[in-house]
């Protein structure tokens, strides 16, 4: 059995970018004056995949592997993850609860999350 595969990447999804537009009143001229910024700079999310663009690079490779005589036996999704933690002394000014002492001036604190993302398609065909 002879077989092929192919490694399909998922791209994250395009953003759209705002332009940045002012009006202003010119003083030597006497008039308003508007203006534009109209830069395309790519900017890209950082959590959500491009699905749309995956499906339609899955359906080329399917069709690469159909030309070539090959039938699909597995499909299998690559998972990557991202995660990101901080943690740190926390203070406040010492402040008196109905008439008693102070309430605690230090402890520690933080915060964590994480998330997986689909990072990739890798397609098995067989002849």
């Amino acid at each position: 059995m002879e077989s092929k595969v192919i490694y399909v990447k998922a791209y994250f999804k395009e953003l759209v970018q705002k332009t940045e537009h002012r009006d202003f009143d010119d003083p030597w001229a006497k008039k308003n004056v508007s203006t534009s910024k109209n830069e395309y700079m790519p900017k890209f999310s950082e959590n959500e995949v491009d699905s749309e663009r995956l499906s339609r690079d899955i359906e080329i490779a399917l069709a690469v592997l159909d030309k070539d005589g090959y039938a699909l036996k597995e499909i299998v999704t690559v998972t990557s993850g991202k995660y990101a933690y901080d943690c740190g002394s926390i203070s406040s000014s010492p402040i008196g609860l109905l008439g008693g002492g102070p309430m605690a001036t230090e402890g520690t604190g933080g915060y964590g999350y994480g998330y997986s993302y689909t990072d990739s398609v890798i397609i098995v065909g067989q002849k």
